[in-house]
């Protein structure tokens, strides 16, 4: 299966290096309905398609939309980083490093099954156990009670 990237320079919480606009931050996605291993930055156009995205729907989608995307800083190796991104009138509107915290997850609509790993550590169960389960509801009371 195909998929596209998201690309843009962000800043690693971690260690402070920026990281290229390119795909070694590993923002895969599958927003499209025909992915085609595009680099998508801002800018960009692009036709939605959350139904097999391997998105995680918070609350329905509306203008503008906001993703919650995993990346991995290709200084430092850390991948507990997160990208709000934003399309509005079917263009990505920004790209940006947030944290994952009550206010993206409040701002957000949808966001990447790989929150999965996230969701096990404020659980506290194994990440296998996350296959059985989903994510949200933790990820919900977690935020909601910040």
């Amino acid at each position: 299966m195909s998929y596209d990237t998201f690309v843009a320079e962000l800043e690693c919480p971690q260690c402070g290096s920026l990281s290229p606009p390119d795909g070694s931050t590993g923002m895969q996605t599958y927003i499209r309905s025909d992915p085609q291993r595009h680099d998508l930055g801002v800018g960009d156009a692009v036709e939605v398609d959350l139904a097999d995205s391997g998105m995680l729907e918070i609350r329905p989608a509306e203008e503008p939309l906001h993703l919650l995307v995993p990346w991995e800083c290709p200084a430092c190796g850390a991948s507990s980083n997160w990208a709000e991104i934003v399309i509005e009138d079917g263009v990505i509107a920004a790209i940006e490093a947030v944290a994952l915290d009550a206010a993206s997850f409040a701002r957000a609509h949808s966001i990447s099954r790989d929150c999965d790993s996230l969701a096990a550590e404020l659980a506290g169960v194994p990440i296998a156990e996350m296959a059985l389960r989903d994510p949200l509801p933790i990820l919900r009371e977690a935020f909601e009670r910040d």
